[in-house]
């Protein structure tokens, strides 16, 4: 990585990387702007000459190591985080609005960073590496869980994942884990907050097990029954019953606005009222939910119900309205069917790509899982989605013949 630079030859490799400017330029999301206004919607009605300049401008930055000072700013805006105090500063997160033009010169940036990047990074990173997402890591974290459920252990969430069959084997390894990043963030000089830091006890014991005792800079970690890691809320079983509730009372204040919105009044398009409800609503149900579809069907189905009462309050439709009626006047899809079409692009998009065999053999052709004819509570989602998915349109066939493990 030292050697990790801009040169000049390289910068003008750049008019290869943008393709002549538009594959880029048409990529662009309509975004808000910074504070030069300049929106995407403009750069991509940009004809090429113009886009040629600014090609120049990129790649003059680039050999200067200098961008223009407007591009340094940011338009923060506040956003109160989900049940803090909103008198406390801390209980916010800064949204920074960027220049756009700025936003398109990382994006040739990101990909030589990446590149540098391939082969030193681990493959369980995700998050910013390209076909790398949080679903990765939402769905390894929930394969675990849910095979430790079954072989009757228990596991512990401290960033890292231990496991063991007694409690005070488990607190050992815990112990051993927390001094680990303990040291490691002394020596990265990284501050640990002690009050965020939290574990959570997985097990299929309904009874309420002794909390483990585990210190972090020589205090104790309060064990919780359930925690939010990566924006969806985890509970000691696994069932995601507290998770949907959260987002179902997440999409009766987004109902609230469509609400709002359809007032007579405004005479908003129909087309414009859809959109609108696919971004705040169905946006926010698609988020994890190839994880949380292992949910029992009588948790899902309140969910599917308050979609279909969005659909019918956008386009006006009458309660006695059919279901499959509705479906097709919206050009949506049930949930269910939505989620297995989520899974067949998830894992179409890990083909032919590192983390296919990771996918494919440690969590959906686990020999544990598929020697384990589940109950419907405890299937895994991705084994679940594939088994229900017609055979012949299956992005990945499965056996299921197999029998329950004694």
């Amino acid at each position: 990585m030292q050697n990790f630079d801009f040169n000049p030859t390289e910068c003008i490799i750049l008019s290869k990387v943008f393709k002549g400017i538009s594959k880029e330029q048409y990529e662009l999301r309509s975004g808000a702007t910074g504070n030069d206004r300049l929106h995407n919607n403009m750069l991509k009605a940009l004809p090429i000459e113009t886009m040629q300049i600014i090609l120049e401008l990129f790649n003059k930055s680039l050999n200067e190591g200098a961008v223009p000072q407007i591009w340094k700013h940011a338009i923060i805006h506040p956003i109160l985080k989900p049940g803090k105090d909103p008198k406390d500063p801390a209980s916010y997160s800064p949204v920074s609005l960027l220049s756009c033009l700025a936003k398109l010169l990382e994006r040739p940036i990101k990909a030589k960073i990446i590149k540098a990047l391939k082969g030193n990074i681990q493959i369980e990173q995700c998050g910013f590496y390209e076909g790398r997402s949080i679903t990765d890591t939402l769905i390894r974290l929930e394969h675990h869980v849910k095979k430790r459920l079954l072989e009757e252990k228990t596991s512990y969430d401290l960033a890292v994942t231990v496991e063991g069959q007694q409690r005070e084997e488990i607190q050992t390894y815990a112990q051993k884990a927390a001094n680990f990043i303990e040291q490691w963030a002394a020596e990265k000089e990284i501050i640990l907050s002690e009050e965020k830091t939290t574990m959570m006890m997985f097990t299929s014991e309904k009874r309420q097990a002794p909390d483990p005792d585990i210190f972090l800079n020589g205090l104790k970690n309060r064990c919780t029954e359930s925690v939010r890691y990566l924006g969806v809320l985890l509970d000691s079983q696994l069932t995601w019953e507290k998770h949907i509730e959260e987002l179902m009372t997440a999409v009766d204040r987004r109902q609230m606005l469509i609400n709002a919105i359809c007032n007579k009044k405004y005479e908003v398009p129909r087309d414009v009222l859809m959109q609108f409800s696919k971004a705040i609503i169905l946006g926010k149900i698609d988020y994890a939910s190839l994880v949380y579809a292992s949910a029992k069907k009588t948790i899902l189905a309140k969910l599917n119900a308050k979609w279909n009462e969005t659909l019918r309050r956008t386009i006006n439709a009458l309660k006695s309205t059919p279901i499959p009626a509705l479906h097709i006047e919206t050009s949506t899809t049930s949930l269910p069917t939505r989620r297995k079409i989520l899974m067949a692009k998830y894992l179409l998009k890990k083909r032919g790509t590192e983390q296919e065999d990771i996918i494919k053999n440690e969590i959906i052709m686990d020999p544990y899982l598929m020697d384990y004819r589940f109950e419907i509570h405890n299937t895994p989602s991705l084994v679940k989605l594939l088994k229900d998915f017609p055979t012949n349109m299956s992005p990945l066939t499965i056996p299921t013949d197999k029998t329950k493990k004694k």
